[in-house]
């Protein structure tokens, strides 16, 4: 009983924090602004362009990291998309309340985990774990996420799941690269 209750409690704070962004601080700059920064996003396209851009025209390091970036999105994209969201079967918030302020076409996929963030956290993680001058991706990373509060398709609870799944398979793909190259390096 008292799970229950604390999970209510939880579903109401998200909630709130929800309609709070999603309909209290839009000005036609932020409409503009966020509206544009969400589509970065959409279905990974940038992250995997630059994935493979690395790959075709970097050198070693380079190419190592577009792999490496190329294999965290697309294992993203796998938990995210079709482990994660049909099994928390959460609905958008457009789908549940009434009066979101919905600034991008609706989806086909579920709410939880945010995919837009996942996506782009599991990116900035690769790339910052490569190339510390890169730090401000994660800056990008989290205007991402937040956008996709603003434009009303995701719950707070969803970016912060989301954040939380990019970072954790960015992280098992690098200490698998790194595993594999020790092992690689101890047989010959």
């Amino acid at each position: 009983m008292h799970g229950n209750h604390f999970l209510k409690i939880l579903q109401n704070i998200d909630r709130n924090i929800f309609l709070i962004v999603n309909q209290k601080i839009h000005t036609p700059f932020f409409d503009f602004f966020f509206t544009q920064l969400t589509r970065l996003g959409d279905f990974y396209l940038l992250w995997l362009l630059i994935s493979l851009l690395l790959m075709i025209f970097g050198k070693k390091k380079e190419k190592n990291t577009g792999l490496l970036s190329l294999l965290a999105i697309v294992i993203n994209a796998f938990v995210t998309n079709f482990l994660l969201q049909p099994f928390f079967n959460r609905f958008r918030p457009y789908d549940v309340l009434k009066n979101v302020t919905l600034l991008v076409p609706k989806t086909i996929f579920l709410s939880f985990p945010s995919g837009h963030a996942s996506g782009a956290f599991a990116f900035a993680t690769i790339i910052y774990a490569r190339y510390r001058r890169f730090w401000w991706l994660y800056m990008l990373a989290f205007l991402i996420a937040f956008s996709r509060i603003y434009v009303g398709v995701h719950y707070p609870a969803d970016v912060f799941a989301g954040t939380l799944v990019g970072i954790t398979v960015a992280l098992f793909v690098l200490l698998s690269f790194r595993f594999l190259r020790m092992v690689r390096n101890r047989t010959i």
